[in-house]
C-alpha cells in the first residue's frame, strides 16, 4: 500500500494495468515497474 510505508502509507493511490501504474506521478511500484516495461534500470 502506498505512498509510502509506516504511517504513511496503506491508501490506495493507484490501480490499472502494469502499463498504467508505470505512468503514476506517486507510486513507487510504477516507477519500478516503468523500468521494466522499458528496459531501462529502475529509479532510485
Amino acid at each position: 500500500m502506498g505512498p509510502d510505508g509506516g504511517h504513511r502509507g496503506g491508501e490506495v493511490i493507484a490501480e490499472g494495468t502494469p502499463e498504467q501504474l508505470a505512468t503514476h506521478p506517486s507510486s513507487h511500484t510504477g516507477r519500478f515497474l516503468g523500468g521494466l516495461l522499458t528496459g531501462a534500470a529502475p529509479a532510485g
